[in-house]
């Protein structure tokens, strides 16, 4: 747990070359705000996106993912999109693009998708993309549905460490009084492999 505490990531980075249909999925995350007081400002998520483009069109976009996973058209993306931004090029040459974008308290817990999309012409585009969460480590995971995960398995570590004298005691007991048959060594079996897998 020190270590985890220690050497919590603070953020999600993806890489990689969008080539082929008129939009992609670059990733999927989920941001989770601290709470504050009323009235206390509290702080913001970040999407860094750095871009190479080599032609014109592109847009890097914000959505919901369930956008994504309905199969929707570039064109109901782009009109849907919470976020659109033109990756410009200034030049016949290859342009990199920088962008960072601020994620407001507001988007707390939504499952949200980044997308680059060129609408009725194939994307070409390399990218690199950092989410920041300003959660605290037990709630730095980006999916939604793995947010809660570490603090369940802490919870049946320590379950797991409670019980384990009382298990050892118990099984000793057995030996001691040669009634050790097939059912309680499936039983302690059972509960070994549980305590390895929740480790």
């Amino acid at each position: 747990l020190l270590i985890l505490w220690t050497n919590g990531a603070l953020a999600k980075m993806v890489m990689g070359i969008a080539d082929g249909e008129d939009f992609q999925l670059v990733s999927t995350f989920c941001f989770k705000f601290p709470p504050t007081l009323p009235g206390q400002l509290g702080p913001s998520g970040h999407i860094h996106s750095q871009t190479i483009v080599s032609a014109d069109g592109h847009k890097f976009l914000v959505v919901n993912y369930s956008d994504v996973s309905q199969g929707m058209s570039c064109e109901q993306l782009v009109k849907r999109a919470k976020v659109i931004e033109p990756l410009v090029e200034k030049t016949r040459e290859v342009v990199a693009y920088d962008l960072t974008l601020n994620v407001e308290p507001s988007m707390d817990g939504q499952h949200i998708a980044a997308v680059i999309a060129r609408c009725g012409q194939k994307i070409n585009a390399e990218y690199i993309v950092e989410f920041t969460n300003p959660a605290t480590m037990f709630d730095q995971q980006f999916a939604c549905a793995e947010q809660g995960i570490l603090q369940n398995y802490i919870w049946l570590s320590l379950l797991c460490l409670v019980l384990a004298p009382t298990f050892f005691s118990a099984l000793r007991t057995l030996h001691r009084r040669q009634a050790h048959n097939d059912v309680s060594a499936l039983f302690f079996t059972a509960a070994a492999f549980f305590g390895v897998r929740v480790w």
